[in-house]
């Protein structure tokens, strides 16, 4: 940190609220993986140098190393868990009784609603006309979406950063997160592999299907070992799904964002975590920001290649890899078919052989799948 310009100005503050970090809060969901105490002290960092580079006062500045201290600290999931930010909140106002520090109303909101809406937060903050309330909450925020890039590479949409000093901190932000887990630059950068849906609603749950199970380790095989870029896709619904064209001609609830079902598999999560994967959630069969992206990377830096892997060979496989397809009708594309599957080995197998007639090929055709599904051992 000794390189960046504001450290030495919100080193006594974060050193303050770091230690107190470390030492005496405590984190209900113990076991998270996305909502742990390095993300809590990448906020704090994050939101001190903001306020730094606004130049705000001291005590604000106290006031969101407090609230960077707490505000995940009472989640009982890695998910929406809307609610985790009043039970934050009211922690902190515990332990500042408890220990004689000096509450701050600025801070209690700040982690009251960090986990709502800006439209609600910003009102709750609002009718409180506490000061330099508003402010307070949106550098905060901004903070806390900076460190989104722990979850994908392309887990922060700048579009949704409300201050021009987070806006600034986008590059830092990732670099720092690329270090502290230590992401590799990968050896081939032209190159591109696409995971369709490998989720738990489309492997045991609510659409799965034994030949979905049987290909999941190779698929997280091929994925972690791939040398190029590593991209994920998620079918993401909402409650609302059955009344949806979608949901009334396949009415199966699926993949609500949020649940266990549209949550990756265990095996491609940890790859996705492993190598910071971009994710795209799609409340479609295909994703158009991810064709969009890639057709940009292409026009920038030419890609020599994309494979899809995944689910369902016939579904959102198929879908994704004709709409990069029309993207980039010059880019090669490939599916392995041993690391697909189809909603059956009938479309499983029909899937592939349309994707061969619009040039989209089989990289690897595994023969003791294809044979064990024929033999009924999956």
């Amino acid at each position: 940190m000794e390189g960046l310009p504001e450290w030495k100005r919100i080193k006594p503050v974060f050193d303050k609220w770091n230690d107190i970090l470390e030492n005496q809060v405590t984190f209900t969901l113990e076991d998270s993986e996305k909502h742990t105490g390095a993300h809590c002290r990448r906020v704090m960092l994050y939101s001190l140098i903001i306020a730094q580079r606004q130049g705000l006062s001291e005590k604000d500045k106290d006031a969101l190393g407090a609230a960077a201290a707490f505000h995940d600290s009472r989640r009982l999931d890695d998910w929406l868990d809307v609610g985790h930010g009043q039970r934050a909140a009211d922690a902190y106002a515990d332990y500042c009784k408890n220990h004689g520090f000096e509450y701050d109303r600025r801070t209690y909101a700040v982690i009251a609603y960090h986990d709502c809406s800006d439209e609600a937060g910003k009102k709750a903050i609002t009718d409180k006309n506490l000061e330099h309330g508003l402010l307070l909450y949106e550098i905060f925020k901004d903070a806390d979406a900076l460190d989104r890039f722990r979850l994908a590479a392309n887990g922060l949409d700048i579009k949704y950063l409300r201050t021009e000093e987070a806006k600034g901190l986008m590059a830092f932000a990732k670099n720092l997160i690329g270090q502290m887990q230590g992401i590799k630059p990968v050896d081939t950068p032209d190159r591109y592999l696409i995971v369709v849906d490998m989720q738990n609603d489309f492997i045991t749950g609510a659409l799965g299907t034994k030949e979905a199970e049987y290909m999941v380790n190779a698929a997280a095989k091929k994925a972690r070992e791939y040398p190029g870029h590593v991209f994920f896709s998620m079918d993401t619904h909402t409650e609302d799904y059955l009344s949806t064209q979608e949901g009334k001609l396949l009415p199966i609830k699926h993949c609500v964002a949020g649940t266990k079902g549209w949550q990756l598999v265990q095996e491609l999560a940890k790859v996705q975590a492993e190598r910071n994967g971009a994710v795209y959630d799609k409340p479609a069969f295909a994703s158009l920001r991810l064709a969009e992206d890639l057709k940009a990377i292409h026009k920038e830096r030419p890609i020599k290649e994309i494979e899809l892997i995944g689910l369902c060979t016939d579904v959102c496989v198929i879908s994704n890899a004709l709409l990069l397809k029309a993207y980039m009708p010059e880019v090669p594309i490939y599916v392995d078919a041993s690391c697909c599957a189809g909603t059956t080995p009938d479309k499983h197998r029909a899937a592939l052989q349309t994707m061969e007639s619009c040039h989209i090929m089989q990289r690897q055709h595994d023969r003791d799948f294809e044979e064990a599904v024929e033999h009924g051992a999956v």
